[in-house]
C-alpha cells in the first residue's frame, strides 16, 4: 500500500502530484497496519502542510508511532523536533544510531564532539561515530 501511495502521489517527473488524496488515504491505511514508512510519509506531509492542513501534533504523533515501532528515520525526525540540548533528543539519536542510521551517527558524533545535550565531550567517541556514519 505504501508503494502504491507513493506511485499515486508522485508522477516520477520531478515530483508533480497525481492524486495526493488517494495517496494519503492509502498511507493512512498502511500506517494503521503498522507500516512505518507510511507513518513517516504522513508525518512529513502534516509537518510541512503538503496537500493537507499543517498539523504539528498529527505529524508528531505519526513520527512517535513510527519511532515506537523501531523506525530510525522517525527517531531522527523526533530528535530534531526536541531540539539540540535535550535528553530526549540525545536518547532518540542514540536509538537511531544503534539501529544503524548514518545520519543519527553523524549527529550523535557532533554531540560528543561539542559536548551538547548533556553529553561530556569525547573526541574519540565522536571520531568513532563519524567513521561508522561513513560506512
Amino acid at each position: 500500500m505504501t508503494l502504491l501511495g507513493d506511485e499515486l502521489c508522485l508522477d516520477g517527473t520531478g515530483g508533480e502530484l497525481k492524486d495526493a488524496n488517494k495517496a494519503i488515504s492509502l498511507w493512512e491505511s498502511a500506517a494503521s497496519q503498522g507500516d512505518t514508512t507510511a507513518m513517516c510519509m504522513l508525518a512529513f506531509f502534516y509537518e510541512e502542510g503538503y496537500c493537507v492542513s499543517k498539523d504539528a501534533l498529527k505529524a508528531g504523533s505519526f513520527y512517535q508511532m513510527a519511532a515506537d515501532s523501531g523506525d530510525p528515520r522517525a527517531m531522527c525526525c523526533l530528535g530534531a523536533r526536541f531540539g539540540k540540548d535535550t535528553a530526549e533528543a540525545v536518547a532518540l539519536w542514540q536509538r537511531a544510531s544503534d539501529a544503524g542510521n548514518n545520519l543519527a551517527m553523524a549527529i550523535l558524533g557532533m554531540y560528543y564532539f561539542n559536548g551538547d545535550g548533556g553529553i561530556e565531550k569525547d573526541h574519540k567517541k565522536a571520531a568513532s561515530l563519524f567513521q561508522k556514519a561513513l560506512l
